[in-house]
């Protein structure tokens, strides 16, 4: 693979299209300075995808196009054309010979062809990855580049070996990957904050459509207490409507009857016309009379029968209860002389019963007595046994022993015989030598008495010196042990402390503004609050992505910041715009005007926004907006058990967040990696630092005693050892 061709038009000096071959082998241009040498290298760097102006010597992008001279007008489009033999197939495609053009308009627009076909600069770029050939490899050599490799510098060099080593490629893939993840991250951050908006909405959603269900119960349940209430009144009426109809039937029945009466009195006061005057007044008594006692006979007629239809029923009820007297009696009757025959078999029985039990008794007293006997003749017969075995034994040992003391008696006749003669002699030296003996003790006793005094002093100089070197032990142990505590307590404390001071655990953007920009009323979501150790896990795993956000006072210093971010290239950051929220002009408003039913419960603490104390008043309603649909429990099962029918999202203390039935979130949290009152924790870790330094000191100095202690009584032991 080698290049072949370069065709160059409009560019830089090069105002007429000038081709250039280039045969197997080395090639050379050659030329005065200002000749355009260089702009044919540029040109090859330019059409190869270079995008830096200052490695192309111009100051701007419009500066490689030909801008005309005294004599020529200026062009429009700078053209680059570059051919590559490819019979070899270093490049991945399977064309033998190779065109990569680049096109550049004064207006701006660019374009790249391949063999004649528009393609894209990443096209071209991945065409060489790995084959030594592009802007920047070492394809194309400067004299800068040159510098640089011959430099000290080891990333400029490390560049050239990477490209040799065909790692480009892998480099580049890894680029895009990480490109990628990074874009995926903020889409994911800005998916999160949708759906936690949206998932806002929805509760808030919920918690109306449960209020309005509850309102549709209760419509239902007071409309059905209605139609209750309407059908007694109803029933009521017409209860009425129909004692006012039986009344109207008996007055139009007593009416028929009067109607009857006055024609039989007109008849008879047509007759009687002269006696009518003196009969008027006792005809009215007398009919008023009649109607009160025809009432009275009425009500003695209906209490005639109910008095009726309850002799009736005593009477049923004496008949039952004599029918279940009779039965009851006769039913006795038979117990009764059931019972007389079952005592009677019951006395014969327990007489049978004490007869063979006093046979089965006395059977048994003569089977005791006789085993008794039987078991006191075997224990004769094997202590008999014994004995005889002893006495045999014993008959034996006399005799073996009998014949060993007559061995031994013929022996010491023999010895005693050769003693006496020597008897004589010995009694000489025997005597000399008791008094040398004597004198012997006597020394001997007095030295034993020195010694076991030396020995005795020895002997406490060296339990002192093992019990200060246990002591020194202990001691060295103790003073490491404090140490190593000392060292972890120290190293954790400066661990947070750097973390704190450069804001390791933010992102980029967050990180600049909070180090680097000072003044701006500006701070973290978890520098707004304060929250007991207790709760810092649940609380901070509440707020999740949340607790990156920064709290802007001041909303109009927005636009600053985000043109900041911009401009030193540091990524995305999410502002909450307090001081526009305490105006509420997100119509946030809390929809529950009292607490659920399992709030106070076993196991549920409250609500996340119980817990956190704000540093300052106007974070309160920033806290409530982001918290409320938070509930602190002790453990997943309470949350699992809670979250059945709520729409509430149920935290633990230890993080685990439980809602609508499955598990947002769970696992093992790192004490390092919680963010919430840091401060408060290298403030406890510097107090834990200075005590165990405290410690340690007096430690140092128990220790330099116990060693010069132990060293003084070394040479002590040495001297008593000597003289003993």
């Amino acid at each position: 693979m080698y290049l072949s061709k370069l065709e160059i038009f409009g560019f830089k000096s090069f105002a007429d299209r000038t081709a250039i071959e280039f045969d197997s082998g080395v090639c050379a241009i050659v030329g005065p300075n200002g000749s355009g040498k260089s702009n044919i290298v540029d040109a090859l760097r330019w059409v190869l995808g270079e995008q830096g102006d200052k490695a192309l010597r111009s100051g701007k992008r419009e500066d490689v196009v030909f801008n005309g001279t005294k004599y020529r007008k200026p062009l429009s489009v700078a053209e680059v054309a570059v051919t590559i033999q490819n019979n070899k197939g270093k490049l991945p495609t399977e064309y033998s010979e190779v065109q990569i053009a680049r096109r550049f308009f004064r207006s701006g627009e660019t374009e790249y062809f391949l063999n004649g076909t528009k393609v894209r600069l990443k096209d071209i770029k991945e065409l060489f990855i790995d084959t030594g050939i592009g802007p920047d490899a070492y394809s194309v050599i400067k004299l800068k580049m040159v510098e640089t490799i011959l430099s000290d510098v080891k990333n400029e060099r490390r560049k050239l070996f990477e490209e040799a080593a065909s790692v480009v490629s892998y480099k580049h893939n890894r680029d895009l990957t990480y490109n990628r993840l990074d874009a995926v991250h903020e889409s994911l951050i800005r998916v999160n904050d949708i759906i936690r908006e949206k998932q806002r909405n929805v509760n808030a959603l919920e918690r109306q459509a449960k209020r309005n269900e509850k309102a549709k119960l209760v419509s239902e349940e007071l409309k059905s207490l209605e139609l209750k209430t309407g059908k007694y009144d109803f029933e009521e009426l017409i209860r009425e409507i129909k004692d006012i109809k039986s009344k109207e039937g008996d007055n139009l029945n007593l009416k028929a009857r009067l109607s009857e009466d006055m024609t039989a009195n007109d008849i008879i006061l047509d007759r009687y016309r002269s006696e009518l005057q003196e009969l008027d007044s006792k005809l009215s008594e007398i009919s008023l009379e009649l109607t009160s006692k025809r009432e009275e006979i009425n009500l003695i007629e209906k209490d005639n029968l109910v008095l009726s239809e309850k002799i009736k029923n005593l009477q049923d009820n004496i008949n039952r209860l004599k029918s279940e007297n009779d039965s009851i009696l006769s039913q006795q009757k038979n117990n009764f002389i059931r019972k007389e025959e079952l005592s009677n078999k019951i006395k014969v029985l327990n007489n049978t019963i004490i007869i063979s039990e006093d046979s089965l008794n006395e059977k048994r007293l003569k089977v005791e007595s006789s085993i008794e006997v039987i078991n006191s003749k075997k224990n004769e017969m094997i202590i008999l046994g014994r004995q005889i075995k002893e006495i045999n034994k014993l008959v034996s040992d006399n005799k073996s022993e009998y014949q060993k003391n007559k061995i031994n008696y013929e022996n010491n006749l023999l010895q005693l015989e050769k003693l006496s003669s020597q008897n004589s002699s010995n009694i000489l030296q025997v005597d000399s030598l008791n008094e040398e003996k004597n004198t012997f003790e006597e020394k001997l006793s007095e030295l034993i008495i020195k010694l076991r005094a030396a020995e005795k002093v020895l002997k406490e100089k060296e339990d002192e010196k093992i019990s200060t070197g246990k002591l020194i032990s202990a001691a060295e142990k103790e003073l490491s042990e404090l140490i190593i505590s000392h060292q972890r307590v120290k190293s954790q404390s400066d661990y947070l402390v750097s973390l704190s001071e450069n804001f390791e655990d933010y992102a980029e953007g967050v990180k600049y503004l909070l180090k680097d920009i000072k003044g701006k009323n500006i701070l973290t979501v978890l520098d707004a609050i304060e929250v007991e150790d207790k709760f810092k896990i649940a609380i901070e795993t509440a707020l999740g992505e949340v607790s990156n956000y920064l709290i802007v006072n001041e909303s109009e210093n927005t636009d600053n910041l985000i043109n900041l971010l911009t401009e030193n290239k540091k990524g995305k950051v999410t502002f909450i715009l307090n001081d526009i929220l305490n105006k509420k002009s997100f119509g946030y408003a809390e929809f529950d005007s009292e607490d659920p039913e399992f709030i106070g419960t076993k196991g549920v603490y409250g609500f996340a926004d119980k817990f956190v104390k704000c540093t300052e008043d106007r974070y309160i309603l920033l806290m409530k907006y982001i918290l409320d649909e938070y509930v602190i429990v002790d453990n997943i099962n309470t949350a699992k058990r809670l979250a059945l029918d709520s729409y509430y999202k149920f935290i633990t203390v230890d993080g685990d967040i439980y809602t609508k039935g499955f598990v947002r979130a769970g696992g093992e949290i790192k004490e390092g990696s919680i963010r919430l009152g840091r401060q408060r924790t290298i403030d406890t870790l510097n107090a834990e630092s200075e005590a165990f330094q405290k410690r340690i000191n007096m430690h140092e100095t128990k220790l330099k005693e116990l060693n010069a202690r132990f060293e003084s009584i070394s040479p002590e032991i040495f001297k008593k050892s000597m003289k003993i």
